[in-house]
């Protein structure tokens, strides 16, 4: 009977392949560490090179990054409404006030582009007839357009009007005495918190 852990300790031949002539050099850290820093250094000078020869980045680099830096800094104790308000202007202050004003569960009928357009440029309230910007700031609650067509669906399922520049009461089921310029209220009394 034979051993059948005769060749146990014996060194195994791989067998050649059409690519063994190929072979990998066996990894060493000091090759890895030299090869990583010339590339390293390759493309420090490609970036230093773009950098130095192209206006797009200085700018970006020096007003745009290093301004964001320094606000962030300066102002590291607000909170993102904050910031958003600074950054966006008084959209971010009426959006967030449509946020803490109505339900989740909120459809709300937004104000159509000859309202929009009819505000003072300096409140930035252009961007209220996007829809994509809108639901940005309002999910999970639904922005309702007259003009969108695929919110025709949602209309009759309106539970709240956005009061922009003081339009929009004539949607509401019910009178309002104190008309405010600008404000969110639901649709129907009963609703009122």
């Amino acid at each position: 009977m034979k051993d059948k852990h005769k060749y146990k300790h014996s060194k195994k031949i791989k067998p050649k392949t059409k690519y063994s002539w190929i072979k990998r050099p066996a990894y060493s850290w000091v090759g890895f560490f030299t090869r990583n820093i010339i590339v390293g250094v390759f493309f420090y000078l490609l970036f230093l090179n773009i950098y130095n020869h192209s206006s797009g980045y200085k700018w970006l680099n020096k007003t745009f990054v290093r301004s964001n830096w320094k606000f962030i800094h300066e102002h590291s104790d607000w909170d993102i409404d904050q910031k958003r308000q600074v950054k966006f202007g008084f959209i971010a202050k009426y959006l967030n006030f449509i946020v803490e004003n109505t339900p989740d569960t909120a459809i709300i009928l937004m104000p159509s582009d000859s309202v929009v357009q009819s505000i003072d440029a300096r409140l930035k309230l252009k961007y209220l007839t996007s829809k994509a910007y809108v639901n940005y700031f309002l999910y999970p609650r639904k922005p309702v357009y007259y003009k969108c067509s695929e919110d025709s669906a949602f209309i009759q399922s309106v539970t709240h009007v956005a009061i922009v520049n003081g339009s929009g009461y004539e949607n509401l089921n019910f009178q309002v005495k104190n008309h405010q310029k600008f404000t969110v209220l639901p649709i129907n009394l009963e609703q009122k918190k």
